[in-house]
């Protein structure tokens, strides 16, 4: 495997561990065998970097709704 390919997988173990399997949105229990998404507190494209501080673990539609609705234009 790829390190690249190998660097998401170790992210989300290890903020899975840290979050005590929890949703950091609905904390809801996080299944391992479902789709998971890591959020960025501060996006990149806003100076946010890819350290664990700065990362958040979600079920993928949590994910979808925090952007669909924090990023929404009136």
């Amino acid at each position: 495997m790829e390190s690249g390919k190998k660097e998401p997988f170790i992210k989300k173990k290890s903020l899975w561990k840290r979050q005590n399997g929890l949703c950091s949105a609905c904390k809801g229990k996080l299944e391992q065998d479902r789709e998971l998404h890591i959020h960025y507190k501060v996006m990149k494209c806003q100076g946010g970097n890819t350290t664990l501080a700065n990362l958040e673990l979600m079920h993928s539609m949590c994910h979808r709704q925090l952007h669909a609705t924090k990023y929404q234009t009136a």
